[in-house]
């Protein structure tokens, strides 16, 4: 069993490709995956719950932190491939088609 924390790359691994920050990998394999049934309800709902807590917290750091995780999750539930932009995109597709002008 190896236990070294830092191994060699492996001889298949193409050295000439650049490495992705982080952040950058996470959000590729965030958007790889597929979406579950209702996620941006549930995200919508926790930043709703994180935008109340703050303003029930008594101390200043508190009320920034929770703003801070509850504008996150809003943004996060309005965003993506099945957040709410897609909902409101395909509401208003079906509203140009079969209602009047």
């Amino acid at each position: 069993m190896n236990t070294r924390l830092f191994t060699e790359a492996p001889d298949d691994a193409d050295a000439s490709a650049p490495r992705l920050p982080w952040w950058q990998a996470l959000r590729e394999a965030d958007a790889r995956r597929p979406d579950l049934p209702g996620e941006h309800v549930v995200v919508l709902g926790l930043g709703i719950l994180a935008l109340v807590a703050a303003g029930r917290s008594r101390s200043v750091g508190g009320r920034l932190l929770k703003a801070a995780v509850g504008g996150a999750l809003l943004g996060r539930a309005a965003s993506g491939s099945g957040g709410l932009t897609r909902v409101v995109s395909q509401a208003t597709q079906l509203a140009e088609r079969y209602l009047p002008r």
